[in-house]
C-alpha cells in the first residue's frame, strides 16, 4: 500500500508541475526541476525537434549549465551536450522517429544511464541518472504525465506563437484580423477554458472548452458577468494580475466554478491583465481541478488511515490490557475519521446493560461533554437488537432518524436532547451474550459516512478482534495463575461480598458489605440474608431465585434490600453456588453493587426525555402519552375530558424587546400559576415557546356539563395569569388566549384533539386575545383555509398576482401632495384580497420580507416612469409601508439604497411608514437606520400612531417628519368625545414636536371640518379618493398637470 501511495504521489506531483505554467520554457523548466528532485537525477534536458529555428526558446535545462538549442532532424546544429555523445544523439533521433516507442533506456558508460521519453509533437526528454536506472513502475507511471506534458507544451507554444504573430502584425488591420482568427482557432482547440473579460468583469470571449466546462453556449454567456460562472469576482481575480512571477504568469486563484444549473465544482483561475489600445482586458484561464482535489482528499484520507493503522499496530504490540486497547483505539480511530466524539460500548444482553468502555472527545469541538456511563439496555433496545440480528452497522441523522432508534425514543434523546447531528454505530466482536459497539458522534454538522470509511473500520476491527482474543487468552492465563492470590484478597474489593454455608447461614462478609448495609461483621455472622429483606419482594420472587440457583448454579438480578438504618436501596446481586468434588453444594457466595446512583442517573435521563428543562412540566412526548391514555379512558368510562391550549398574547414582542431572561422567568411563573388551578390528576405540559396544554381528565358524562367545568377551569387560569408579574424588579401584565376542545368526539385521535384545541386558541387570538373559545367545526374549516391561503401566497410573486394601488394624500386646498402605495393580491380564484387578510400571515411566516422588497422595487420603478413622463412636476411624495421583519434586517439600509440607485429616483420623493412596534423592538437600531436614510433624503412617518405601546421619550429620539393619525380614531371623532380628545392630543403633541400630521381614513365632511379646526392639514381617505390602480392614478396626475383639474374634489 505504501508503494502504491508513493507512485501515486510521484505521478500526482509530476502531473501538477506539467500544468502549473502557461508558457513553454517555464513549463519545461518546472517539470525538469520536479523530475530531478523527486527521481534523484543528475540532470535533465529537452531537445525540441519540430519547431522553426527562429521560434525556438532556449533549451530548458535544470542542471545549471548554459546550453544552446538542440536540432536533430531539422538543421543539424548540435549543442555541446550531444556533441560529446554522438551515440546519445542518435538514440534521441531514433526514439523521436519511432512515435510508438514512448520510452527508451540508453547507457554508454558503466553506472551512467539516460532515460529518453518522447514528448509527442515537441521533442525528446532526456533524464540522466547515475549508479542505477529508474524503477520500471515509476517509468510506467510517468508515461501518461509526459503525454499530457506534450499537449500542454504544444498549447503553450501555439499561445506564444500567436502572441508573436499578433505583435508582429499590429501595423495593419488585415494582419490584426488574421491574428485574431488564429487566436480564435487556438482558443477553440485548447483543452483549457479561456475567457476574456472587460475591466468590469463582463465576458467578451468564451472558448469551446469553457462552454463544455460550464454548460453555457458562447451566445448565452457573452455579456454576462464573470460571477455567473464563479464565486470569485473580478476585483479579487485582478488583484495582482499585473504582477509578473518568475515564470511570467499572472496570479493563480482557487475558487468555485458554477455550472449551468447551479452545480458547483473546484477550479483554478489564472488571470492576466492586458491592454489593446486604450481598452483594459483580462485574459482568464480556468482549469477544472475536481480530480486533483479528489485525489488530494483521497491521499489525505489514506495518509490519515495509514497513520491510524501504524498507531493501532504499535498499540496492539505494546498493550495487553483490553481497557488500554479500547482507549487507544477510540482515540486513534476518532482522530482518523475526524469525528467529534468516539466511544466504545459493551452491549450486554445477559445483564441488560450498555457499558461505556472508552470515550474520546475531539479537542477542537466546543460544548461537547462526556457521556461515559452505564445505561439500561432498554433505553437503546431498538437499535441494539437490530444490530444483534443483522450484524450490520447503523447510521442516523437528526433530520432523518433511523427507524430502529424511534421504537424506544432513543433517537430523539440522542439527536434532539444531546444535540447529535449524525451518528454511526459500528459493531464488532459478537458473542452469544452481546457485542462491542464503536459509536461516532458528529455534533457540529451533518455527515454521511463514506464506503472507504466503513472499509477502514472493517480493517481496524479485524486487528482489534485478534488483539482482544489474544488479551482474553492472556487474561485467562493470568487469572488461572492469580486465582489463589485473588481468593485471599477478594474481600478487600470494593464490591460487597458475603459467604454462607449450604443452609444460607452467613459465615463471612467484607468491608464493602459493612459500608453498604451498615452492619458490622459481628452483627451478621450466624444470621441469614433475611436480615436485609426490605419487604418489596413477594415470596414468589425468592422462590424463583432459589429455583434458578439450584438449576443453573448461579442467579443474577436486581434486589431491593434494607440498610441497618432502615433505608431501602437497590442493588445488583450475583449469587453463585460452590460445590465439592462430589457435586454437593457446600457454600454460596454473593456479591452485590449499590445501584442508588445508577438509578438516579436513569431517572435524570428519563426526565430529559419526558420533561421540559425550563419549567419542569411534561414535554410534548409525555403529553401525547398521557393524552392517549386519557382518551382511551374517557371512551371506556363514557366521560368527557377537555384539552386547553393556551398561548400568551404578545409574548414574542415582549420577549424580543425585554430579553430572553425575563421571558424565561415569565414562563416559569406561568407554569406555576397554571398548576395551582388544576387537580392533581390533570396534566399541565409545555409544548415550547409560550404554548401550554392542560388535559382535564373525566370531567362529566354530559357534554354541556363537561364544557361548563372546562370553562370554569379556563376562567380560573386566565384570571391567575392576568395578575401582575414581578420580574427583575419591574411589574408586568400579560393576558392569555385559551382554546378548549372536548374529547372524545367520534373517532378522533390524539392529534385531532390537539389540533381542535389549537384551532380554538387561534380563534381566541383573532378576537383580540385575553379570551376563551371552544372548538367548533367551522373553526377547523377556517384554519384549513388559512393554510391554503398561505400556500398560495408563496406563489403570488412568481405568478405576478400582486399589484399596487395608490391612494392620494391631499392638503387643505385639495392639492395632491403625495400618495400611499397599497398592495393588493389578485387571487386567481378568490379575486382581490386586501392586505389585512394576508399581510399578518406573511409577517408570521417571514414571507413579508420578500413581499416588502417587491413593493419597494415595484413602487420605485413606477415613480421613475412617472418622473420620466413629467407627471411629478408638483414633487409629490410616495409613502411605502415597511414591516417590522423587513426593517430589522441587518442590510435594510443597503437594500433601500440599492433600489433607489437602480430606479434612479430622488430619495426625497420617498416616505417610509413604520409602526410603533418597529421602534419598541430596538430603539437604538431603529434610530441608526432612520438617520442613515434621512441623510440620503428619505423621510419617515409613524403609521397607526396611538395604537401601539410606544413611549414619547423614544419618539423624541427618532428623526421623524410626520405622524399619521390612525383611522380607528378618525372614524368616530364627530360623535365620540374620547376619540376626539385623542385626536386633539396627537395634533397638539405633533405641533410641539414640529412634526407634520396626516389623518387617514377621512370619509366625511364632518371629519374633515373637525381636523381642519384642530390644525391638521393633510388627509387621506375615501372622502377624496379610493386607492387607485397605477393607470388610474397616472390619469389623475395627467389631468392635474394639464390643468383639467386644479384640485382633488371630494369623491
Amino acid at each position: 500500500m505504501k508503494r502504491a501511495m508513493m507512485l501515486m504521489s510521484i505521478q500526482h506531483e509530476l502531473g501538477m508541475s506539467a500544468g502549473l505554467e502557461l508558457e513553454l520554457k517555464p513549463m519545461l523548466k518546472k517539470f525538469i526541476e520536479t523530475c530531478i528532485r523527486r527521481l534523484n537525477l543528475c540532470s535533465g534536458h529537452v531537445y525540441l525537434m519540430t519547431l522553426a529555428p527562429h521560434e525556438l526558446p532556449r533549451e530548458a535545462d535544470a542542471a545549471g549549465r548554459t546550453m544552446a538549442n538542440h536540432y536533430l532532424g531539422i538543421p543539424s546544429q548540435q549543442s555541446s551536450a550531444t556533441q560529446h555523445h554522438p551515440a546519445l544523439a542518435s538514440a534521441i533521433e531514433a526514439i523521436y522517429l519511432s512515435p510508438d516507442t514512448p520510452h527508451r533506456l540508453f547507457s554508454d558508460a558503466p553506472q551512467q544511464f539516460y532515460h529518453l521519453f518522447t514528448i509527442k509533437a515537441i521533442g525528446v526528454l532526456v533524464l540522466e541518472r547515475k549508479n542505477s536506472q529508474l524503477d520500471p513502475e515509476i517509468v510506467k507511471a510517468m508515461l501518461p504525465v509526459i503525454e499530457q506534458l506534450g499537449i500542454n507544451c504544444r498549447a503553450a507554444y501555439e499561445h506564444e506563437t500567436m502572441l508573436y504573430e499578433t505583435q508582429k502584425r499590429q501595423s495593419t488591420q488585415k494582419a490584426l484580423l488574421a491574428s485574431e482568427t488564429r487566436f480564435r482557432t487556438l482558443l477553440d482547440n485548447l483543452i483549457d477554458s479561456i475567457i476574456t473579460t472587460d475591466s468590469d468583469g463582463y465576458i467578451e470571449s468564451f472558448n469551446p472548452a469553457a462552454s463544455a466546462l460550464f454548460g453555457y453556449s458562447e451566445r448565452e454567456i457573452i455579456g454576462s458577468n464573470i460571477n455567473v460562472i464563479t464565486d470569485c469576482d473580478l476585483p479579487r481575480l485582478s488583484a495582482g494580475s499585473n504582477d509578473t512571477s518568475a515564470d511570467g504568469n499572472g496570479k493563480r486563484t482557487e475558487a468555485e466554478g458554477i455550472r449551468k444549473g447551479g452545480r458547483r465544482f473546484p477550479i483554478e483561475i489564472s488571470t492576466k491583465a492586458m491592454s489593446i489600445g486604450t481598452q483594459q482586458l483580462y485574459s482568464i484561464i480556468i482549469q477544472d481541478i475536481s480530480e486533483r482535489k479528489e485525489t488530494e482528499q483521497i491521499l489525505k484520507t489514506q495518509l490519515r488511515f495509514a497513520k491510524a493503522f501504524t498507531g493501532i499496530a504499535e498499540l496492539l504490540v505494546q498493550e495487553d490490557s483490553a481497557t488500554e486497547i479500547m482507549d487507544g483505539v477510540s482515540t486513534i480511530v476518532g482522530e482518523a475519521l475526524e469525528t467529534d466524539r468516539a466511544l466504545i460500548y459493551d452491549i450486554d444482553f445477559s445483564d441488560q446493560y450498555v457499558v461505556c468502555l472508552s470515550e474520546w472527545i475531539n479537542p477542537d469541538t466546543h460544548n461537547v461533554y462526556s457521556t461515559k456511563a452505564t445505561y439500561p439496555l432498554n433505553m437503546f433496545r431498538g437499535g441494539c437488537e437490530h444490530i444483534r440480528q443483522t450484524k450490520h452497522w447503523l447510521e442516523s441523522h437528526a433530520n432523518l432518524i433511523n427507524p430502529h432508534l424511534l421504537e424506544d425514543q432513543s433517537g430523539r434523546m440522542l439527536h434532539h436532547q444531546m444535540g447529535i447531528k449524525s451518528l454511526l454505530w459500528y459493531p464488532f466482536q459478537f458473542s452469544p451474550t452481546g457485542y462491542h459497539l464503536m459509536v461516532f458522534h458528529q455534533v457540529r454538522h451533518h455527515r454521511h459516512w463514506q464506503h472507504q470509511e466503513i472499509d477502514f473500520l472493517n480493517a481496524v476491527v479485524q486487528h482489534v478482534n485478534m488483539a482482544l482474543k489474544k488479551t482474553i487468552l492472556l487474561n485467562e492465563r493470568d487469572k488461572a495463575l492469580a486465582d489463589l492470590r485473588l481468593a485471599a484478597t477478594a474481600f478487600d474489593a470494593q464490591e460487597a461480598m458475603f459467604v454462607t454455608d449450604n443452609n444460607a447461614t452467613i459465615q463471612r462478609v467484607n468491608k464493602a458489605f459493612s459500608a453498604i448495609t451498615g452492619y458490622s461483621e459481628q452483627e451478621v455472622l450466624g444470621k441469614t440474608p433475611r436480615i436485609l429483606k426490605s419487604g418489596k419482594h413477594d415470596e414468589h420472587f425468592y422462590q424463583t431465585m432459589w429455583q434458578t440457583l439450584e438449576q443453573q448454579g448461579y442467579w443474577r438480578g436486581e434486589v431491593w434490600n434494607r440498610r441497618k438504618n432502615g433505608e431501602i436501596y437497590p442493588e445488583w446481586q450475583t449469587i453463585t453456588s460452590v460445590k465439592n468434588q462430589q457435586g454437593e453444594i457446600t457454600h454460596y457466595i454473593s456479591s452485590f453493587q449499590d445501584m442508588t446512583e445508577r438509578k438516579k442517573t436513569e431517572a435524570h435521563i428519563e426526565r430529559l426525555a419526558y420533561y421540559d428543562n425550563l419549567t419542569g412540566l411534561p414535554n410534548r412526548t409525555l403529553l401525547l402519552d398521557r393524552l392517549k391514555h386519557e382518551l382511551a379512558l374517557s371512551k371506556r368510562n363514557k366521560k368527557y375530558g377537555a384539552v386547553l391550549f393556551l398561548d400568551l398574547d404578545r409574548f414574542k414582542t415582549i420577549n424580543d424587546s425585554l430579553g430572553h431572561s425575563i421571558g424565561d422567568a415569565l414562563l416559569r411563573q406561568v407554569a406555576q400559576r397554571i398548576q395551582k388551578q388544576v387537580r392533581g390528576a390533570d396534566t399541565v405540559a409545555r409544548l415550547g415557546g409560550d404554548e401550554f396544554v392542560i388535559v382535564l381528565a373525566e370531567l362529566n358524562n354530559d357534554t354541556e356539563d363537561a364544557g361548563f367545568s372546562a370553562q370554569i377551569v379556563a376562567d380560573k387560569i386566565r384570571a391567575a395569569l392576568c395578575l401582575p408579574y414581578h420580574l427583575h424588579d419591574h411589574e408586568y401584565q400579560f393576558t392569555p388566549s385559551i382554546g378548549i376542545a372536548l374529547f372524545p368526539e367520534n373517532n378522533e385521535t390524539v392529534d385531532d384533539v390537539l389540533k381542535h384545541a389549537d384551532s380554538a386558541m387561534y380563534q381566541a387570538k383573532s378576537h383580540g386575545g385575553n379570551s376563551i373559545r371552544f372548538y367548533m367545526p367551522d373553526m377547523q374549516i377556517a384554519a384549513d383555509e388559512r393554510l391554503a391561503l398561505e400556500k398560495d401566497l408563496r406563489q403570488a410573486i412568481t405568478n405576478n398576482e400582486l399589484i399596487l394601488h395608490y391612494q392620494p394624500q391631499v392638503d387643505r386646498q385639495g392639492q395632491i401632495i403625495g400618495a400611499e402605495a397599497l398592495i393588493r393580491w389578485q387571487h386567481p380564484e378568490r379575486g382581490t384580497i386586501c392586505p389585512n387578510a394576508f399581510i399578518p400571515m406573511a409577517e408570521e411566516t417571514g414571507q413579508v420580507i420578500e413581499i416588502g422588497a417587491w413593493v419597494m422595487r415595484e413602487a420605485f420603478e413606477q415613480i421613475k416612469a412617472w418622473n420620466t413622463s413629467g407627471l411629478c412636476r408638483l414633487n409629490p411624495s410616495f409613502a411605502i409601508n415597511v414591516s417590522p421583519r423587513q426593517f430589522h434586517q441587518s442590510d435594510f439600509v443597503q437594500q433601500v439604497t440599492r433600489l433607489i440607485a437602480a430606479a434612479q429616483i430622488s430619495p426625497s420623493a420617498l416616505k417610509l411608514e413604520i409602526t410603533e412596534n418597529i421602534v419598541m423592538k430596538d430603539v437604538e437600531d431603529t434610530t441608526q437606520k432612520m438617520e442613515e436614510l434621512r441623510q440620503l433624503g428619505v423621510v419617515f412617518s409613524i403609521d397607526d400612531f396611538g395604537t401601539g405601546y410606544s413611549s414619547l421619550a423614544y419618539l423624541k429620539q427618532l428623526p421623524l417628519s410626520q405622524i399619521k393619525i390612525d383611522r380607528s380614531f378618525v372614524k368616530d371623532i364627530t360623535n365620540d368625545p374620547n376619540d376626539a380628545t385623542i385626536v386633539e392630543t396627537i395634533i397638539s403633541m405633533a405641533r410641539h414636536m414640529k412634526l407634520d400630521v396626516l389623518a387617514e381614513g377621512v370619509e366625511t365632511s364632518g371629519q374633515l371640518s373637525f381636523l381642519k379646526q384642530q390644525g391638521c392639514y393633510s388627509y387621506q381617505g375615501y372622502y377624496f379618493s379610493k386607492p387607485l390602480p397605477a393607470g388610474e392614478f397616472e390619469q389623475l396626475l395627467r389631468e392635474i398637470n394639464d390643468g383639467e383639474k386644479s384640485s382633488l374634489e371630494p369623491a
